[in-house]
């Protein structure tokens, strides 16, 4: 957020947000460095063959150079559960991230469970009084903020799971998963297209936007959606907060009559002034005109830049602003992919990352790092889900366009590793490079010959999508080991393995089968991201008063206990651990009637599973499924399909989340032999800081230090 026409609008608000980065404590030198690079998802069932082939040779010269091992993940097995518990060297009961979602206990509703985020206030809705922010709900100490207090200075770059970034006296971080477009959300595109009927426009299941072009004489108009309007909701919160302040005065049975008059009727006034807001227009906006030049090409103009694209090729960034009051407006930054021009004009527009040159949001300590770094390697997307996934599932981006943009993502991130490692004084060092993740979830089905969508000739005609990501990281690793001196170690990890996934399982279809939760009537509904970003509706069907239990999110379920959840039947006690034994004898084992496999490997009691402050935080329950198997789409945010076991014929078609993590381990290499067998990825906190001769008390770290020599 910034003062409309100011270039320096985070400065502006800078006595809003306070300092940052003072670097007050006195840092130490030492000869000894850690450097850390974890890749996403890199899956010890590739590697290793690939490694034995000799297709990557630095990967093959690492574990010569010193070791090599499978590394045990969390469970689940998913990135943000297992980043988090890497960055504090501990369980999820100690971080309280056990998925992407969590659930608010009395009303049942999903939340994003890495930021909780802070809206602004502002002065007769106009003057900004407090600028946005989010809070981390990632418990516990990073070791890099460990290593911080006590004089070692660090560099983490994309810090996966630390967004708003913890304050670095003597360092620099980057937050990187969890941080959201300027929506708000993690990963809003547009596509726009005079092939998109008029009553197709809305919102896709993944929250993309479909818009209608309607040229006329060369020229068509739209408009870009962007943020929600924080002063609506500022003041539909403040209309909210009264109306129950009196209901609560009402329900107190003041018996004068005059006075009870008077608050109905305030009552009354509040309710119709919430039903007008609720009229009003949610979302900010602002316009973008396509005009066709020729059959060559397309000029897009939006917010007073103009750019010229032609068929297959993107844009560069460009800013895109939004106005929130007539002081103070929004902005980020987009590109765009001109798809084709005829016969029909398709364009791609990305997600609007927050502008790192004058971020609305906290993304790095100081905040002018991020600035800093873009003055270097050039604009770059600040988004935690960097990669456009969402729009290639949805068949809304091209196979072409969306590798090109993998690569140039994997580039930008290159770019900081190098800048960093060259240019930037440390003796601890991580970055999070997603990209192997993301392209194993769009192609694995290029791999797998069982799954619906398998396409020899399309792998051979893209080049091998995943073999490709994996040789950046082997290029990469190569670049890095050229750079180290003797006085590094080195270690390279991945959070988690990967699985293909054919078939999906709805969880509160076979609940509901099974005669632990209930339904007010029949049908099932249909959610989207827009739903969850937008605080739509959830469980319009479910009879809470008959219903022991629901699931949410990656293979997560709840006992609908009483006195935690808003409407719970189930009673404390014999009662809530007969139905968790019960779930977990009849689930166990579950057999897909369709292929005769075993679907659920295990259901796992988060007694036994968990630990520390965030235990109570933690869900009843754990599906841990088997290879070719996922908890299904809608399943995620609650819904209820009318089939159990669905065939999955989407692009997305490998998977770790909701699979057991017995199955599911990551890598771990380094330049030093790794004397631990069964090393863990909550082990590598307190190597780094032993390493470092930092010497906190462990006792909140559940991992130990590996031995490395």
């Amino acid at each position: 957020m910034r003062l409309a026409g100011c270039a320096g609008g985070a400065a502006a608000l800078g006595s809003i947000i306070g300092p940052l980065g003072c670097g007050s404590r006195r840092m130490r030198d030492l000869r000894q460095k850690v450097v850390i690079l974890g890749f996403d998802g890199v899956s010890p069932g590739l590697l290793e063959p690939w490694v034995e082939k000799g297709l990557l040779p630095n990967i093959q010269r690492l574990m010569r150079l010193g070791g090599y091992r499978r590394l045990e993940t969390t469970n689940p097995p998913e990135s943000p559960v297992a980043w988090a518990s890497f960055a504090i060297g501990g369980n999820p009961g100690r971080t309280g991230i056990y998925d992407f979602l969590r659930r608010d206990p009395k009303t049942y509703f999903p939340e994003i469970a890495i930021a909780r985020p802070v809206r602004p206030k502002f002065l007769w809705g106009t003057v900004p009084v407090s600028a946005p922010r989010a809070i981390c709900r990632r418990r516990g100490k990073s070791f890099w903020k460990l290593a911080d207090e006590q004089g070692i200075r660090s560099v983490v770059l994309e810090a996966p799971v630390s967004f708003e970034p913890e304050r670095l006296e003597g360092g620099y971080i980057l937050s990187g998963l969890g941080v959201p477009d300027l929506r708000g959300t993690q990963g809003t595109y547009h596509y726009f297209s005079n092939a998109v009927g008029e009553d197709d426009v809305e919102n896709t299941e993944m929250g993309g936007k479909l818009v209608n072009l309607r040229f006329q004489d060369g020229i068509a108009r739209a408009e870009i959606q962007g943020p929600w309007d924080p002063v609506l909701s500022e003041r539909k919160g403040d209309a909210r907060k009264e109306l129950a302040e009196i209901e609560e005065r009402l329900l107190e049975g003041d018996q004068r009559p005059k006075r009870l008059d008077a608050l109905r009727q305030e009552r009354a006034e509040l309710q119709m002034k919430i039903a007008k807001l609720e009229r009003e227009r949610p979302i900010l906006s602002t316009p973008v005109k396509f005009r066709r030049i020729g059959t060559e090409a397309l000029s897009i103009e939006v917010c007073g830049r103009s750019l010229r694209l032609a068929p297959g090729q993107w844009s560069k960034f460009v800013e895109v602003e939004f106005d929130v009051t007539p002081i103070v407006s929004a902005s980020g930054i987009a590109r765009f992919y001109l798809e084709s021009l005829l016969p029909d004009v398709r364009v791609y527009m990305s997600p609007i990352n927050i502008d790192p040159r004058d971020p609305v949001l906290p993304i790095s300590s100081p905040r002018s790092f991020a600035r800093q770094l873009a003055e270097k390697i050039g604009l770059y997307k600040t988004q935690g889900w960097a990669i456009d996934t969402m729009a290639y599932n949805e068949g809304n981006l091209t196979d072409e366009a969306f590798l090109q943009d993998v690569v140039l993502t994997f580039e930008f991130r290159e770019k900081m590793l190098l800048h960093a490692l060259k240019d930037m004084r440390f003796n601890l060092f991580f970055e999070l490079f997603s990209g192997t993740d993301r392209v194993q979830h769009l192609f694995w089905r290029l791999l797998d010959k069982r799954h619906s969508l398998f396409d020899p000739i399309l792998a051979k005609r893209l080049g091998e999508p995943i073999l490709d990501a994996y040789r950046r990281m082997d290029n990469v690793i190569g670049k890095v080991l050229k750079i180290l001196d003797s006085d590094t170690t080195l270690l390279v990890l991945s959070d988690h393995g990967f699985h293909p996934f054919r078939r999906g399982l709805n969880l509160n279809t076979w609940l509901v089968r099974n005669g632990f939760m209930r339904l007010a009537s029949t049908g099932s509904e249909q959610f989207n991201l827009e739903n969850l970003f937008g605080h739509g509706d959830f469980w319009p069907n479910v009879d809470w008063e008959r219903t022991r239990a629901y699931s949410l999110g990656l293979g997560q379920i709840y006992i609908n206990l009483a006195g935690r959840e808003g409407r719970g039947v189930v009673k404390p006690g014999p009662e809530y651990r007969a139905v968790k034994n019960e779930i977990i004898q009849r689930l166990s084992g579950l057999r897909d009637a369709d292929t005769g496999e075993v679907a659920v490997r295990a259901v796992y009691d988060r007694d036994g599973s968990y630990w520390g402050p965030a235990f109570d935080e933690a869900p009843d329950l754990q599906v841990g499924m088997a290879s070719g198997y996922r908890v299904s789409w809608q399943s995620t945010l609650g819904g209820i399909s009318s089939g159990l076991f669905l065939p999955n014929d989407r692009r997305w078609s490998g998977d770790h989340c909701s699979l057991d993590s017995s199955i599911c381990q990551g890598v771990l290499l380094s330049n030093k032999a790794i004397g631990s067998k069964r090393p863990s990825i909550m082990d590598i906190a307190p190597t780094a800081l032993s390493l470092l001769q930092v010497g906190p008390d462990f006792a909140d770290m559940d991992g130990a230090s590996l031995a490395l020599t």
